[in-house]
């Protein structure tokens, strides 16, 4: 129904601008501009890419086919019960479905296909331009109409897109690299900033905890950005952050990462003493017995999961790399010296997110904001495992946000909870305006509410204003008795239409292409 809104509106646009800026002539149906016949690199890469994506197939055919100001502008992609339209100026898909084929389908063959956006279908033959919607032949002005629509669509599209791109730009969930030997789990910057809110493992307190840290810092990993309650609540250390009225709400802005208190590191030590992994008054175990300890306490949380362990006979490289290519933390047990890091002879786990090229990047597991990304070349690996949850996503509360008087808790996964406390009217469109929370932005469509003025008919909540002598757009309600539909202009006036729709010329479908009601 709003794509039928939005197809009338962007009519009545192109309306007004025929017939005030464009003089009384009939121009051509094709501008100069055209596509080749052949795909580029580009294009065929990007339409694989949507089709493997929205169709669910990796094999198809397609034909190219023309829009009203380019020749060979689209690509229409017909498979089995499915279809996508595919638009070559934008290198995006503009519409699809997964259990039915295009409205042209069953198009004569001999007709031309001619396409300028959703809703807008039609075919040309003996010279003359019809709309496969209603089979009507389109008189010069609407062609006119339908040149402008069709750009007015694609710049309003373009926008979009930029501000979509933008706001990706703006939001680094995780790191990615343009190169085979580069990967980083999702999230990864979860690790970045992750300074405080770990075990503590010092001379003076858990001296020589690191592998219990590790494996805690595995765990808070999960807690945050994969199921709430692998870590009980009591335990959890939350973040705060208030972000100012033009910032998007995300976990990637925080300074700080959240994660566990050190009850929760010396709960882990003790679980760890009493089953004999560590001895009374130490703190060290070795990988194999932290194995079994999370074994153990997964189990004692009633997880489902995998545990994955280096042998003899595996690249210790390759499998830390594999394990971050599965999107998995991996704890390492490394020993050697770095003088950048540390003068000593190091034996020392650490929980490793990334690599690269030049080596395998690590939390080193010490409360240090210089060493929550640390390359690891130049110590040797001795030990690895790392643990593959197989639950479904939970959301975290682990991120605590407040924005233009509004509050609430912020998933990694992008899911927002918040009071909606504090809300503005916007103007939206003809018919309704957005009642939208201030604080995460979601907003709810109302309709107006218009009193009269000497020429305008204005809305009290948002003050759109509609002029007393307009051409109507139409909002349509389906009738009771399924032949007949009610289209109603928001200022007021309505009148009683007959329902039709079709599947191919001539033939009559089951639903109204204007109220979608079934037909009888």
């Amino acid at each position: 129904m709003y794509k039928l809104i939005k197809r009338i509106f962007f009519v009545f646009l192109v309306f007004v601008f025929t017939f005030i800026l464009i003089p009384k002539y009939v121009i051509p149906v094709y501008a100069v501009s055209m596509y080749s016949v052949e795909l580029n690199s580009i294009e065929t890469k990007q339409l694989n890419d949507l089709v493997s994506k929205k169709l669910k197939i990796s094999t198809y055919n397609y034909e190219i086919i023309s829009g009203m100001n380019r020749v060979n502008r689209y690509v229409l992609v017909e498979g089995e019960n499915c279809y996508l339209i595919f638009d070559r100026e934008v290198l995006d898909y503009l519409e699809y479905s997964r259990d039915s084929n295009s409205i042209y389908h069953n198009l004569n063959k001999t007709f031309k296909k001619i396409y300028i956006g959703p809703l807008n279908y039609f075919y040309e033959t003996s010279g003359q331009i019809s709309d496969l919607v209603n089979n009507e032949i389109l008189s010069s002005n609407e062609i006119i109409q339908c040149k402008l629509l069709e750009d007015e669509m694609t710049n309003i599209y373009k926008e979009n897109k930029c501000e979509e791109e933008k706001a990706i730009n703006e939001t680094t969930t995780f790191v990615t690299s343009l190169t085979n030997e580069s990967n980083f789990i999702p999230y990864s910057f979860y690790y970045e900033k992750l300074v405080n809110n770990i075990g503590t493992n010092t001379v003076t307190t858990f001296n020589g905890s690191c592998s219990y840290v590790a494996l805690e810092m595995v765990l808070s990993y999960y807690d945050t950005v994969i199921r709430d309650d692998v870590i009980i609540e009591a335990r959890d250390v939350t973040m705060f952050r208030r972000f100012s009225s033009t910032e998007r709400l995300d976990a990637s802005l925080y300074p700080r990462s959240p994660g566990i208190d050190d009850v929760f590191h010396s709960n882990m030590i003790n679980l760890g003493i009493d089953m004999g992994f560590t001895k009374q008054n130490e703190f060290s175990a070795n990988s194999s017995k932290l194995k079994e300890l999370l074994e153990i306490y997964l189990q004692g949380r009633h997880l489902e999961y995998t545990l994955h362990s280096i042998d003899l006979f595996t690249s210790k490289l390759n499998f830390c790399k594999e394990g971050i290519n599965s999107k998995n933390p991996v704890v390492i047990g490394i020993d050697g010296i770095d003088t950048s890091i540390d003068s000593r002879k190091l034996n020392h786990a650490v929980v490793a997110y990334g690599y690269d090229d030049s080596g395998i990047f690590v939390h080193f597991g010490w409360k240090d904001e210089d060493l929550t990304k640390v390359n690891i070349n130049k110590y040797n690996i001795h030990s690895a495992y790392y643990v593959e949850l197989n639950e479904e996503h939970i959301c975290s509360d682990n991120y605590v946000w407040e924005k233009n008087g509004c509050s609430g808790t912020l998933c990694p996964c992008g899911s927002i909870i918040c009071n909606h406390i504090t809300r503005t009217i916007l103007k939206y469109d003809y018919f309704y305006h957005k009642n939208q929370c201030v604080g995460c932005g979601c907003f709810s469509l109302q309709e107006h509410n218009y009193y009269e003025s000497n020429e305008y008919k204005i809305c009290s909540d948002c003050g759109y204003k509609i002029e007393k002598n307009h051409s109507h757009v139409y909002l349509y309600k389906s009738s009771r008795d399924g032949r007949t539909h009610n289209a109603i202009c928001r200022c007021g006036y309505s009148k009683t239409e007959v329902c039709m729709g079709y599947i191919a010329i001539g033939d009559v479908t089951a639903s109204c292409t204007k109220c979608g009601q079934s037909i009888i």
